[in-house]
């Protein structure tokens, strides 16, 4: 259950995302193959972070973000190390 603070922070989070449209797609190092159902967070220098919609069941999402320099984009999917990726949404 949320909080009335979460609440807040996701409205407040969904009317900063201003970048354009931004395709992410996931894939298992080793094999290749497209990885369903990954975990997405972007987080921009000392702000919080917000939680992203996660990959489709063929590895991919497209999301809009908040306008950052410095942005990381992390992907966390159970049974694999987390990836952490630089990403400039200005």
């Amino acid at each position: 259950m949320f909080s009335g603070k979460s609440t807040i922070w996701s409205r407040i989070i969904n009317k900063q995302k201003l970048s354009g449209e931004i395709s992410i797609a996931s894939y298992d190092a080793l094999t290749q193959e497209p990885l369903p159902f990954v975990g997405l967070t972007f987080s921009c220098g000392k702000y919080r972070s917000c939680a992203l919609n996660p990959t489709n069941k063929h590895g991919s999402s497209k999301e809009k973000l908040p306008l950052c320099e410095g942005g990381i984009l992390t992907l966390e999917k159970e049974g694999y190390y987390p990836v952490a990726l630089s990403l400039d949404t200005k």
